[in-house]
């Protein structure tokens, strides 16, 4: 008796292995997937399913759907995930422009097989909804929506070159933030 409530009680939500995110087996098949997700949407594919993905992945579909509900499930938690990475990566809160634009591209190159994949797709998705999650950091309150639109088109357009043209090359990294730092949000009275 004393021996199974020992084993109870050394039971935590740690121990629970491949349904635990600290877990190495838990973040080797979400890599995995997410590098399957990259595929699909490097390839435009359209109906990507569940199977596509776990397959492409080499896992199992038990695998997958332990951590996704369906294929739209986990492209949209993926994109939350960098989502959130992004904005953690601000420590204070009114950054500078250049500051702003330095830490979105070393974000960018760190996750360059994402942008690979959704970029020259012009897929800008996820682009658009940091630029959005940013606005307030990025210019006063007092700009209205469509300027601020064609605004982060533009920094869209210029992030687009680095990959197109320079295939995210750190080297260039330092040439695009100032490019971007110096674009300018215009009032076109629109």
């Amino acid at each position: 008796m004393h021996i199974t409530q020992s084993k109870q009680k050394s039971k935590s939500n740690l121990s629970l292995g491949p349904r635990n995110p600290q877990d190495r087996r838990f973040t080797a098949s979400e890599h995995k997937l997410h590098h399957a997700l990259h595929y699909g949407l490097r390839h435009r594919l359209i109906n990507f399913r569940a199977l596509d993905i776990y397959r492409l992945a080499h896992l199992t579909a038990p695998t997958f759907y332990l951590h996704y509900r369906n294929s739209n499930h986990a492209l949209r938690q993926y994109e939350r995930k960098l989502i959130s990475e992004f904005l953690s990566s601000f420590h204070t809160t009114q950054p500078s422009r250049e500051v702003i634009f330095t830490v979105m591209l070393s974000f960018i190159y760190k996750h360059r097989s994402y942008f690979n994949a959704t970029l020259p797709n012009h897929n800008f998705w996820l682009l658009n909804e940091m630029f959005r999650k940013i606005h307030h950091q990025l210019v006063s309150s007092n700009i209205n929506d469509k300027c601020y639109d064609i605004y982060i088109n533009s920094l869209t357009g210029l992030i687009y070159c680095w990959n197109i043209h320079e295939k995210f090359n750190p080297d260039k990294m330092k040439f695009y933030v100032k490019k971007l730092t110096q674009t300018r949000i215009m009032d076109l009275g629109i």
